[in-house]
């Protein structure tokens, strides 16, 4: 049986999510908390398997509980968001970056609780490991919206399972950084080169970070898809946009692959580049599992651009991209896998590694030099 601790202040809707995990004889809850101090302390004594927190929570809210858990007894956490909009969603990314291991939408039928309980399952056997706390100084000063450049070291990790992993550090969202680039200015001209990156559970912090490290003149364009609930794919996309000088946007049909510009699948159709440069998208069905699907996104880059694309597979469950990124490093193709003991889940990953799909594997944190050196090699030819 899963040990579950339901944190929602909600006792209608913590009772309806109780009974379902109940009746699904997988679970056993062992505790409800009202509060975000109240989780906070039942996580401490009760040690559940895992954490169902809502976002929003009194006292202390979700992401400040989620940061205070992982800094004492770190537990699989499994975040829940009401509809999605701007506010919740930046929440809902930020708790990733304080060591949630996921979120979903809160459900208006029972079909939705069911999602839940598959869904909290999976985040079970995700190993989490202990993160240091914000000191109260730093915590302080973001509450009071003074964040410095400094508070990068302090605003939270990205939680990798292997405690002897260097973990990459979660910047303040910020609009502080320039958002567009002077090369993705040049409408009309697609860009010679193309990186395709494909991440699912553990990806949102990852990529925000990768793409912090990139140049505002980075001389290749950027594809991206990154499985998530729906409804959350254009909050995500200007999320990224906050923390990295090349110009983030949302994917629509037809758009250029550009220099410095980075185009996010939406969710529920496939995303390809097809060898004009432009992406096309249309709801294909599921690939892998997924819609939008890394291997398709792969594939089509495989077709496109051959070897004179980059493709990195990261963090993720099931085995999507693994196959698209072997297509992809046969054409000679420099193919990049995240090593598993950086992952947060190493599903997808460890696919492409069994199957040969990876020119190379590496942490996160090493992956900016490497692209860029890449950038460099083909400007050159």
């Amino acid at each position: 049986m899963i040990r579950v601790l339901i944190a929602e202040d909600s006792e209608i809707f913590a009772e309806m999510l109780a009974d379902e995990l109940r009746e699904s004889g997988k679970f056993e809850v062992v505790g409800v908390a009202t509060d975000g101090r109240m989780v906070v302390s039942m996580a401490a004594a009760i040690e559940p398997d895992v954490i169902a927190m809502d976002v929003y929570m009194p006292e202390l809210d979700g992401i400040e509980a989620v940061e205070a858990i992982m800094g004492s007894r770190a537990t699989p956490i499994l975040m829940m968001t009401g509809a999605p909009s701007a506010e919740i969603a930046k929440l809902s990314f930020e708790s990733l970056g304080r060591g949630a291991v996921d979120f979903i939408v809160k459900p208006t039928g029972a079909e939705g609780f069911a999602t839940i309980a598959r869904q909290l399952e999976l985040v079970s056997e995700v190993p989490v490991v202990h993160r240091r706390a914000r000191p109260p100084a730093r915590k302080a000063a973001r509450d009071a919206g003074g964040g410095t450049p400094s508070d990068a070291a302090d605003t939270g990790i990205f939680v990798a399972p292997n405690p002897t992993s260097v973990p990459v550090p979660m910047a303040p969202l910020s609009p502080a950084v320039p958002a567009v680039s002077p090369v993705a200015a040049l409408d009309g001209v697609p860009a010679r080169n193309v990186i395709a990156l494909v991440a699912s559970t553990g990806g949102p912090p990852v990529l925000f970070e990768l793409l912090r490290a990139m140049p505002s003149n980075l001389e290749a364009g950027v594809v991206i898809v990154q499985h998530m609930s729906p409804d959350f794919d254009a909050h995500f996309s200007g999320w990224l946009n906050t923390g990295t000088r090349l110009n983030v946007s949302l994917a629509k049909n037809g758009d250029l692959v550009r220099r410095g510009h980075v185009l996010v699948a939406p969710c529920d159709v496939q995303m390809r580049v097809r060898p004009n440069g432009r992406v096309a998208l249309h709801p294909e069905g599921k690939v892998d599992g997924h819609q939008p699907s890394g291997t398709v996104l792969f594939q089509s880059v495989a077709e496109a651009y051959g070897r004179t694309a980059l493709g990195i597979l990261m963090t993720g469950m099931g085995k999507d991209g693994a196959s698209g990124m072997k297509q992809l490093h046969a054409t000679g193709a420099q193919t990049i896998v995240q090593d598993g003991d950086d992952c947060v889940v190493d599903g997808m990953p460890r696919a492409a590694r069994n199957l040969g799909a990876a020119s190379s594997v590496m942490p996160a944190r090493d992956m900016p030099s490497v692209i860029l050196a890449q950038v460099a090699e083909w400007s050159l030819t």
